[in-house]
């Protein structure tokens, strides 16, 4: 199954077997779970596409994006982790206006609760349920989108399956953290 995340960051799910290139040249960046060898090799063989392979709790992501479309990605082993976060970062990078980052949270852990004074922040779940609370309200996402806007409180948290979720903070391509304020 590939998750494939639009030019307006939109999610859809698409099998292996339906995947063309009309689909792919709407689309961006592409994660296949566990995806089939013809899928891999497809992958690694496309001119068209740079990948990033993420090992998940037993499982393989590839996170690929379209060589020269805004998305750019690179691992993330540099990234600062925030205070009391027991978040991962696998991958750090941009839509050019943008900062984007990969975090995988582990089952039954949470990320640091937050708000950002200048930025806001939209959470894409592309893997296992997630608990997004938003200034005090909680929302499980499972495969799709929600957006705390400057100033809401906000919490990421697992039950007992880990999750992976792309992170977008607008208007911050290099994802400092000047504008954090922890709780």
């Amino acid at each position: 199954m590939a998750r494939m995340l639009t030019y307006d960051l939109e999610l859809a799910d698409v099998p292996d077997e339906d995947l063309s290139k009309d689909i792919l040249d709407s689309h961006t960046l592409v994660t296949l779970l566990n995806p089939s060898l013809e899928m891999v090799a497809w992958m690694l063989n496309n001119p068209d596409f740079d990948y990033i392979m993420l090992a998940v709790e037993n499982r393989t992501f590839y996170i690929a994006p379209k060589k020269n479309s805004f998305f750019s990605f690179e691992a993330a082993e540099d990234y600062p982790a925030s205070p009391t976060s027991a978040a991962e970062y696998v991958a750090v990078g941009t839509n050019g206006l943008d900062g984007l980052l990969f975090q995988f949270l582990p089952p039954n852990s949470q990320t640091s609760k937050h708000l950002h004074r200048e930025n806001g922040e939209r959470f894409v779940n592309f893997y296992g349920p997630l608990t997004v609370e938003i200034d005090g309200k909680y929302t499980i996402l499972e495969g799709d989108s929600l957006l705390a806007e400057v100033n809401q409180t906000h919490q990421l948290s697992t039950g007992n399956q880990g999750a992976l979720t792309l992170c977008q903070s607008f208007g911050n391509p290099s994802l400092d953290k000047t504008d954090h304020v922890y709780s």
